[in-house]
């Protein structure tokens, strides 16, 4: 892997595999990883693929969100396994949306540009994809509460926004060094880890007239910690097997003038440090804590799982996860190991 060049004539290497293996293993321990033992019920995921079958889109879209739709599902079963059915498929549904839109945000540039302005306005949405997904926004109401609903809200117009600025600079851009602030700022805009913090916390189960002052303090930490695992477990696929830059690692790199891989321990560190500032606060609340750490460990199996992010060619899967292999199967989830 070359290196590049930081501003301030900074030349650092890349990040080796085997640096990122040990940097991968180090995170799983210190974090008190388990992966789950058993698998969840799937039977919500042919639901989503239905909703999906009637949009007026290509065949090769067609058969591309099919597959995303797939994946997604089984990566929302695995990290909300205690949510009711009819809440995975509606999560899964909009994830889905969201995917959609990050694979193809180039092709509808100009739809995305003007989505906020038709959404403020209460106007028709100019492109399929984002009209649909305004006109789904609102069944997440049927399982959360009005708080977690407007971070819904607010996150999607955040999110999409975030992808105009990454099409926009991932050409001619590059963090300087020093903006050390940036890249957590940049991160918080494309990421659209706020709902997906709230989404464990549903109205049947916590409801936020009287749960949320319990579980409210914890949300910072919990967007920081989906943000971060995402950025370290999906590095192998963007940064190693593919060229990307405009990363939250590489931006984190280039700000604080280190390599990639002090930028990943780095991530790794500070991803520690949000689960253990979880488990303090919620350490008088067993249940939430309990709840919490459920779907810490889901949501990291699903990374290590999903073939999406290739971790299977990293030789990190213990016996404990080769076993769980077996959640994926029946579906088009094959993992490399």
């Amino acid at each position: 892997m070359v290196g590049y060049i930081v501003k301030g004539a900074i030349e650092e290497r890349g990040c080796t595999v085997e640096e990122l293996q040990a940097i991968t293993q180090a995170f799983l321990h210190d974090i008190d990883f388990k992966p789950p033992t058993e698998g969840y019920d799937a039977s919500f995921i042919k639901d989503v693929i239905q909703h999906f079958e009637g949009l007026p889109v290509l065949a090769r879209v067609a058969k591309r969100i099919r597959a995303i739709a797939e994946w997604v599902s089984a990566g929302v079963g695995i990290s909300y396994p205690f949510l009711r059915q009819s809440n995975l498929r509606d999560i899964a549904i909009f994830t889905t949306y969201l995917f959609i839109i990050d694979d193809y945000g180039e092709e509808m540039t100009t739809d995305l540009q003007s989505f906020t302005t038709l959404l403020v306005s209460g106007k028709r949405q100019s492109n399929v994809i984002l009209g649909a997904l305004v006109e789904f926004l609102p069944s997440l109401k049927a399982h959360y509460g009005p708080f977690a609903y407007d971070m819904f809200v607010k996150s999607t117009i955040e999110f999409v926004n975030g992808c105009i600025l990454e099409l926009r600079l991932d050409q001619q851009f590059e963090t300087p060094a020093h903006a050390t602030s940036f890249p957590r700022y940049f991160r918080l805009k494309t990421g659209y880890a706020d709902p997906y913090a709230h989404f464990l916390f549903s109205e049947e189960m916590w409801a936020e007239t009287k749960s949320l002052h319990q579980y409210l303090p914890c949300i910072p930490d919990l967007v920081n910690f989906i943000n971060h695992v995402n950025d370290l477990l999906s590095f192998y696929k963007e940064s190693i097997i593919g060229q990307e830059r405009f990363n939250y690692v590489y931006n984190h790199a280039r700000a604080q003038c280190v390599s990639p891989a002090t930028a990943l321990r780095d991530t790794a560190e500070s991803t520690l440090s949000s689960i253990r500032n979880v488990r303090e606060v919620l350490k008088q609340e067993p249940g939430l804590l309990r709840h919490v750490d459920r779907f810490v460990c889901g949501f990291i199996t699903y990374h290590i799982l999903c073939p999406r992010y290739h971790l299977g060619e990293l030789g990190i899967l213990s016996g404990d996860m080769q076993r769980i292999v077996r959640i994926y199967e029946g579906m088009d989830l094959k993992v490399r190991t």
